[in-house]
């Protein structure tokens, strides 16, 4: 407020007599911290206000010069992805006392999601530049252990997962199984895309470290029963939580992302040290079989669901021990039994990915907990869920080389989830033209131009 203003409401409030045919400027600063009214006179504004803006115009336009540029014929995803790399660069904060960058997933009142954080790496890494990518990568892997994730395990030291640096400065945001799996995955794989061996010996004794963890901790569930037989859970993690739903189960999910993250330390290990790289190719083939047996038992186990030709499909239950659908559509869709195919543990033209993907259309995507859609309009604004940007069937179709279902899931996540006054994604959609979430929503941003990327370069 000015200098002598008598005003002490909680809004801003200014006022000044204009002369007829006369004109008044207002000047409205916000400071990183408070700063007193007479450091800011009106003078030293009007001064520095050109040269500030050229210089921050410089700065941003430097930044986004380096690494992959875009140039396609939509023009709006080429202003889209910009904006998406600065959303990821304004969000990011320091911690002074260890000065570790800190990448949530929303600009706003989310921390860190360690799987959301791994998904900007991701697409960091395949833009080229692996140093922001890193940067966003380290706190995670470098506090390895620092904080428990909710589950029966019997040790904590080497989960990818917690960002807690002391009881003060805990950047941690709730108790996602899937991150661990998620983390190692994304280590091994801005090895593979920078394949920087020094890094990989530096990092090594972390990978091995989470790695083994996976083996050593399913080895609590591969059990037999009186009769011999497999328990359901046979080889897979302990019971835990999912993801925002906290109940401890045997989740598909959990195990098919912590397959994935052993895969790729196997295939990165292997190129500094064969031996260990073999070692953990074979425990990942005998852990994807595990998982393999454990899904195919609950599909058994499950009643067939209607389709809408009239015919059935079997189903897949996203966890062990149950005879049917879960409840809600975290459980049921964001990480179902698809998270199964994009993950590798069925291959893409297997029967039961067609299966799975035919309930997702004809049944999941169009549920009453999910983005529910009038039947007339099941294809051009249908084949999407609430949160369209975290469920890959778009990679799935263009492995399977659909191409015009990759198509119809690419451009309808755009369609409902784009803002198109301020540039940005939501992150998810309670109705069409309604959405909800942080702003800005940087991971869902990224795991759409992921996509968009992989359509450009495979």
């Amino acid at each position: 407020m000015p200098r002598g203003s008598a005003y002490s409401g909680r809004a801003v409030h200014w006022e000044s007599l204009v002369e007829p045919g006369g004109s008044r400027q207002g000047f409205l600063a916000i400071p990183f911290r408070t700063a007193p009214s007479d450091s800011w006179p009106a003078e030293v504004l009007l001064r520095s206000y050109d040269s500030q803006r050229e210089q921050i115009t410089s700065f941003w336009k430097g930044l986004l010069s380096g690494g992959m540029q875009l140039n396609v014929p939509d023009g709006v995803l080429n202003t889209f992805y910009k904006a998406a790399l600065q959303h990821i660069f304004l969000s990011v904060q320091r911690d002074v006392g260890s000065r570790l960058f800190m990448c949530p997933c929303g600009t706003y009142d989310y921390n860190m999601f360690a799987n959301e954080t791994a998904i900007q790496v991701r697409w960091l890494d395949m833009l080229g530049r692996p140093m922001d990518a890193w940067r966003c990568l380290q706190p995670i892997v470098e506090l390895q252990g620092s904080k428990p994730f909710p589950g029966r395990f019997q040790d904590a030291s080497a989960i990818f997962h917690g960002v807690r640096i002391d009881a003060d400065h805990d950047y941690t945001h709730s108790g996602y199984n899937l991150n661990h799996g998620w983390i190692l995955w994304t280590l091994a794989e801005h090895y593979l895309y920078t394949r920087d061996q020094q890094f990989l010996r530096t990092q090594l004794p972390r990978i091995l470290k989470a790695a083994n963890w996976i083996l050593k901790e399913r080895q609590a569930t591969q059990r037999t029963e009186e009769d011999g037989s497999r328990v359901w859970e046979y080889g897979l993690l302990p019971a835990g939580q999912l993801e925002d739903n906290e109940e401890f189960q045997y989740w598909y999910a959990v195990n098919a992302y912590a397959y994935r993250g052993l895969r790729a330390a196997a295939m990165a290990v292997g190129d500094i040290d064969p031996a260990e790289g073999a070692r953990l190719a074979r425990e990942s083939a005998s852990y994807r079989e595990d998982i393999r047996q454990a899904a195919l038992r609950s599909m058994a186990a499950a009643p067939v669901v209607p389709l809408r030709d009239g015919t059935y499909a079997p189903l897949v239950p996203p966890r062990t021990s149950l005879h049917g659908r879960e409840f809600g559509w975290i459980r049921n869709v964001l990480y179902g039994p698809h998270a199964m195919v994009d993950c590798g543990i069925f291959d893409p033209h297997e029967e039961i990915a067609t299966w799975t993907l035919q309930d997702l259309e004809d049944n999941l995507f169009m549920g009453e907990d999910s983005l529910s859609i009038p039947d007339a309009d099941w294809f051009s604004r249908g084949g999407v869920p609430l949160q369209p940007n975290l469920v890959n069937t778009f990679v799935s179709y263009m492995e399977r080389s659909q191409l015009l279902q990759a198509l119809r899931a690419f451009y309808n996540t755009f369609a409902i989830s784009f803002y198109p006054d301020i540039t940005a994604f939501t992150e998810w959609v309670l109705t069409l033209g309604r959405g909800g979430g942080p702003f800005y929503k940087t991971s869902d941003e990224a795991a759409f131009l992921t996509w968009l990327r992989l359509m450009l370069v495979r």
